[in-house]
């Protein structure tokens, strides 16, 4: 575009669903074998059609420049895998939310340590290399990280380094709110229960944008961060989902170990004398 005295360029606007980082080209060929085995597996043919479906609504997403079919789209593969039930005691969104919100609240903090290690190894290349070892396992990086940041045997190690982070304040200052908000179980417990409301208060708001758009024509003003938000929420249920199935699951037995694991999880960790260690910190990055 020109004006009277400049030129300015004008960029094509960026879909919601493309801010949500690419995989690599290995992790994609993983993850459709991961796939293929999940269809496999299913004796069902509604699991084995609602996995295809899933699968096409996610595509059909990418494909959409709008805003309004992209969030319809993302959404319907809930319904399209989840046995959502007009006639249960609870409302749609509460049943969503019942199963999704466990399964997102467990990945944050290791999504959390997963940046602060590309983050650490950024910053001093050398002391990243010094704690994680020989380990070249993603999972067993980010362990040997969180463990460096939250447990008090490392503290003495911890505290050298930070007297040398001077001149990059907010690392310093992200490694020190770490070890204050994971020091024990039961601050990890209050830490990941204040982000699921977070999560949830969310994952109502798409809701209600999807059913403004469905029953009125018309979406909220912030729909593209609902969308961005929501294609996060996808892919990480997608993952759980696949994963569960692939080692053997049907979507009812995978529902229910998701139940266990959630008993367990507050078992664990809403325990107010129990002490952080390697196994804590093990269970505490689990997915």
């Amino acid at each position: 575009m020109y004006s009277d005295s400049d030129f300015f360029r004008v960029e094509q606007e960026k879909s919601a669903v493309s801010h949500v980082k690419m995989p690599s080209r290995e992790q994609i060929v993983k993850n459709m074998e991961t796939l293929e085995t999940a269809i496999n597996n299913q004796r069902s043919v509604r699991e084995r059609v609602a996995l295809i479906n899933a699968a096409r609504f996610h595509s059909h997403s990418l494909d959409s420049i709008s805003k309004e079919n992209q969030l319809l789209d993302l959404w319907a593969i809930f319904e399209s895998i989840l046995d959502i039930s007009n006639k249960h005691t609870s409302d749609r969104i509460v049943q969503v939310c019942m199963y999704l919100v466990p399964i997102l609240k467990r990945r944050y903090i290791y999504s959390l340590f997963s940046q602060f290690s590309i983050d650490f190894k950024n910053y001093n290349d050398e002391k990243y290399r010094e704690i994680i070892g020989e380990s070249t396992d993603e999972a067993e990086i980010i362990q040997k990280l969180c463990e460096f940041v939250v447990l008090n045997e490392h503290k003495t190690d911890r505290d050298s380094f930070l007297t040398e982070c001077g001149d990059f304040p907010l690392f310093r200052e992200r490694i020190e709110y770490y070890n204050k908000v994971f020091s024990t179980p039961y601050d990890v417990y209050q830490f990941v229960e204040k982000h699921a409301e977070r999560v949830k208060w969310q994952i109502m708001r798409i809701y209600r944008n999807r059913n403004l758009i469905i029953h009125n024509g018309d979406s909220m003003p912030y729909l593209a961060l609902l969308v961005e938000n929501l294609h996060s929420y996808v892919d990480d249920f997608l993952s759980y989902v696949i994963q569960g199935l692939s080692a053997g699951h049907d979507i009812n037995s995978l529902c229910q170990e998701l139940f266990a694991k959630e008993c367990d999880w507050v078992a664990d960790f809403s325990n107010r004398k129990a002490v952080m260690t390697d196994d804590v910190v093990i269970k505490m990055l689990s997915i």
